[in-house]
């Protein structure tokens, strides 16, 4: 069974024991496949119009925030480094599709 998370994700569960949810051993058979969270990141900040507006009107910089996904992907929330208050975003549905889409194609080599 494959599970998808995140480059972030990935290299913080490698520098943690055995406690956490998923173990070395996991990591070390490629079980878990990581995706390119920033990449996918920056496809929203491209073409999410809801994203532009919803971060112009809170006065969030995007590049001035750290950006993650909620786990089930409708969500991008910006956290800022200055004050960490935190604007979620709700993601448009074909934005969604579409990194569901792209989620379910990644492949263990």
């Amino acid at each position: 069974m494959e599970s998808v998370v995140s480059e972030n994700t990935l290299n913080m569960l490698q520098g943690k024991d055995q406690k956490i949810l998923i173990n070395e051993s996991a990591v070390l058979l490629n079980d878990i496949v990581p995706f390119p969270e920033e990449m996918l990141i920056e496809m929203v900040m491209n073409y999410s119009e809801r994203f532009k507006q919803m971060s112009e009107k809170f006065d969030y910089d995007p590049k001035k925030c750290n950006a993650s996904f909620s786990r089930d992907f409708r969500y991008v929330d910006l956290k800022d480094k200055s004050d960490n208050s935190i604007l979620r975003v709700r993601l448009e549905e074909f934005i969604e599709r579409d990194i569901n889409h792209y989620i379910s194609n990644l492949r263990i080599d």
